[in-house]
């Protein structure tokens, strides 16, 4: 994972690649800190509210805005898919800094929605892409009924690829150190005869979990698109 520090930095060279390249990048990074709560629609502005008031309420203070909802119309609905620990929530500070609006979530991740991601649980066209690491896109969600939810809903799918050893490692320090920057130690890399997924068991359900999950989206957003 990049830290803060590094995606500052990355942030920075892309602005100045773009205003080498003689686009005015100042109106396109001026993100507001007020939210466009007029464009979601009524199923989103609920899952915002709510992720908002969890947020608060875990952290004991004001969610960050950093980023604006467009207007759905004529807009199409993308997935950003891709297996945890791979740079998804990073690739979404990028599109969100660069572009100054909202990309969403499947489901709401507190960490997240206090530090600026605005977006999470946001699954319509107001948002630029939707994060998901479940390959059929799927969600439990009872305040929508009629609301399409899977495969049928997405216009398109972006499928953010890493190599899969880097990002297991990944989503297992993530999981050690309850967050999204950050590293645990080494003792789970250990191995443990042929197996060699190290002396932690939670180590291997989530190696042999996570391959499986890697496998059908290959299956899925390779092989059969």
């Amino acid at each position: 994972m990049l830290s803060s520090a590094a995606l500052k930095h990355t942030f920075r060279a892309t602005q100045q690649l773009l205003q080498t390249n003689g686009l005015q990048t100042d109106k396109l990074l001026n993100c507001s800190d007020v939210v466009c709560s007029s464009c979601l629609p009524a199923w989103d502005m609920e899952s915002y509210n709510s992720c908002t008031q969890k947020a608060r309420a875990l952290y004991g203070r004001a969610p960050v805005n950093n980023c604006k909802f467009r207007s759905p119309i004529g807009k199409q609905l993308v997935a950003l898919v891709s297996l945890p620990g791979s740079g998804n929530t990073w690739t979404r500070g990028l599109l969100q800094m660069l572009t100054g609006i909202c990309t969403g979530s499947i489901v709401c991740d507190s960490s997240l929605r206090i530090e600026g991601f605005s977006g999470e649980e946001v699954r319509s066209a107001a948002v630029i892409v939707v994060k998901s690491h479940d390959a059929s896109l799927q969600w439990n969600d009872n305040r929508n009924p009629q609301q399409k939810k899977g495969y049928s809903q997405f216009e398109g799918a972006i499928f953010l690829i890493r190599n899969p050893f880097h990002s297991i490692v990944s989503e297992w320090n993530r999981k050690l150190a309850k967050k999204h920057l950050g590293e645990a130690d080494n003792s789970h890399i250990k191995t443990a005869g042929k197996e060699a997924f190290g002396t932690n068991p939670g180590w291997r359900r989530s190696v042999i979990s996570l391959l499986q999950r890697w496998k059908l989206m290959v299956i899925i957003y390779v092989i059969k698109s």
